[in-house]
């Protein structure tokens, strides 16, 4: 699954995760879109959302 898929799968908008991690939802649309190329961004969203779907039962 993607980025956005992930995260629509938990049910969050791009301003939520964006809060959430700290960096603007600007920046999330932009990897969505495969526009950004910055690993430590993408590292930091994977990462985050692993976490949360770790904490949803049967997500995947």
């Amino acid at each position: 699954m993607d980025l956005k898929e992930r995260r629509n799968a938990l049910e969050i908008t791009q301003e939520e995760l964006a809060k959430i991690v700290g960096i603007s939802h600007r920046t999330i649309q932009r990897h969505e879109k495969g526009m950004s190329q910055s690993p430590a961004v993408r590292e930091l969203l994977e990462r985050e959302l692993s976490r949360m779907e770790k904490r949803i039962p049967n997500l995947n």
